[in-house]
């Protein structure tokens, strides 16, 4: 989900991505532009809004995958990269800060302000915290997932959605304590064995697709037997966001079989896929913190017009809106301050930084060593570094 400017990058991943984020903003307006969660009655327009409302936690795995797919041989955390994370995540608070302001949704305070700097601690970007989360201990669940047989994997993989999948979808969320970071490292432990085991998944790209299109079919009639039954029988109403889940059987597996469809098709490169997909987390960090979630669905008050025939064109106008607005921030974005100098000046400061607190730690750990005691000085100077 990080900025990529490789262009030799395969672009059915950079396809994918591209479109997990545009079912990620589909999410979004349907929650918050549009909510339809109201069950006397239903209308084309609000199964509309039910069915792009399932794409966000779709989009989220799908991210969360490909990282496990491409990481997996990952043996050091890049904490510079978690750096320019962090950059990039300021520059969007800070724009949707102001813009909000500007438009009367928000005041200007010094509180207010300093809060954009450090957007994960203020819990404005859930996913993207729980993702750095990631990042930090890829190096060792990969070391963990590495040594693990195809069938130890597998049984890894079952007891743990039976504990954060099965139990969370039964209401028992509270018991085992399911958060963001816990459920990505079994999405993540999936992209890994799609990438460590990839002989064993030898299906075709057609094949995938169609048991995709299976799964979906099966959400799709499942939501509408849930809408007939609360419409028609109130007393017996059914949640359907048990559906939409992070954790709903039917999104996993629609997950697993849409990444592997992408995955199995033959290489490619596009430059114009590519260069869009290089900035699909901009889309994510100039919509979704609570300045501009406020401020946007506010404007646009789509919910106005969920009644009229022209609802569905309406929305497909804002989700293309919205994401095409973002690519051009971010693109502005890096032509402003990640220039090849800026992250030159960088990589020299983190290096000289890095180095000094490794002399340091060197000689106050070495008695450490010697008792068998072992650190990796780069990544705890790199950790100081950023933290």
């Amino acid at each position: 989900m990080l900025n990529a400017k490789n262009v030799e990058r395969d672009s059915n991943f950079e396809l994918l991505r591209i479109v997990a984020m545009l079912m990620i903003i589909g999410h979004h307006l349907a929650l918050y532009g549009a909510p339809c969660d109201d069950p006397s009655y239903i209308s084309p327009n609000i199964l509309l809004c039910q069915f792009i409302q399932g794409g966000g936690k779709l989009g989220d795995n799908i991210f969360i995958l490909i990282t496990g797919y491409f990481s997996i041989t990952t043996d050091k955390v890049n904490y510079l990269k978690i750096y320019r994370l962090w950059k990039q995540m300021v520059f969007f608070m800070l724009v949707d800060y102001f813009i909000a302001a500007a438009a009367g949704y928000t005041s200007f305070s010094f509180l207010s302000f300093l809060s954009c700097l450090f957007p994960m601690m203020t819990g404005q970007y859930g996913f993207v915290t729980g993702y750095v989360t990631l990042l930090l201990f890829v190096p060792y669940l990969n070391r963990l997932l590495q040594s693990l047989s195809f069938r130890e994997y597998g049984v890894f993989l079952i007891s743990y959605f039976l504990v954060y999948g099965l139990l969370p979808s039964l209401g028992f969320a509270w018991v085992v304590g399911f958060s963001n970071i816990i459920w990505f490292v079994f999405i993540y432990s999936m992209g890994a064995l799609f990438k460590l085991y990839g002989s064993k998944f030898c299906r075709s790209a057609k094949q995938y697709g169609l048991h995709a299109l299976f799964w979906l079919f099966l959400t799709v009639s499942a939501v509408l037997i849930i809408d007939l039954v609360n419409t028609h029988f109130p007393p017996l109403w059914f949640d359907l966001t048990q559906f939409y889940n992070l954790y709903s059987l039917n999104i996993i597996l629609l997950s697993a079989d849409l990444f592997l469809f992408f995955a199995k098709k033959p290489p490619f490169q596009n430059k114009t896929i590519n260069w869009l997909s290089s900035s699909t987390l901009a889309i994510y960090l100039f919509h979704e913190n609570s300045n501009m979630r406020k401020c946007l669905w506010g404007i646009l008050g789509l919910s106005r017009f969920l009644n009229r025939w022209y609802f569905s064109v309406l929305t497909v106008l804002a989700i293309l809106g919205i994401f095409i607005v973002s690519i051009l921030l971010d693109k502005l974005r890096l032509f402003l301050f990640e220039s090849p100098a800026i992250h030159a000046r960088e990589n020299a400061a983190y290096n000289a930084v890095s180095q000094r607190i490794s002399g340091v730690l060197s000689s106050n750990l070495n008695g450490t060593k010697a008792s068998g005691f072992h650190f990796r000085k780069c990544e705890t100077a790199g950790f100081l570094f950023i933290f």
